[in-house]
């Protein structure tokens, strides 16, 4: 199976460049990552956050954890609702 992968094209692709997008989209993506993490009871911290940003939605460049942390709470969460 793995003989198969082109290990230079999957390379090519996650370093691939994508150009940088507006706010408005950056959050709605960050809020959505946000809280399919929430309901699916995953780990909801900053960097588990931001690492599904990086694999799961390739939002780059990655916003800090203080934008993301500032993203969460215009939404209206916060960590003490999970109890």
């Amino acid at each position: 199976m793995w003989k198969d992968v082109n290990r230079e094209q999957l390379v090519e692709e996650e370093n691939r460049y994508s150009p940088p997008r507006p706010p408005e989209e950056v959050e709605a993506i960050s809020a959505r990552a946000w809280w399919d993490l929430y309901n699916r009871g995953l780990p909801c911290g900053m960097r588990p956050f931001r690492k599904r940003l990086r694999e799961f939605d390739h939002l780059r460049p990655l916003p800090t954890e203080r934008t993301l942390a500032k993203i969460v709470e215009r939404h209206g969460v916060t960590y003490s609702e999970r109890r």
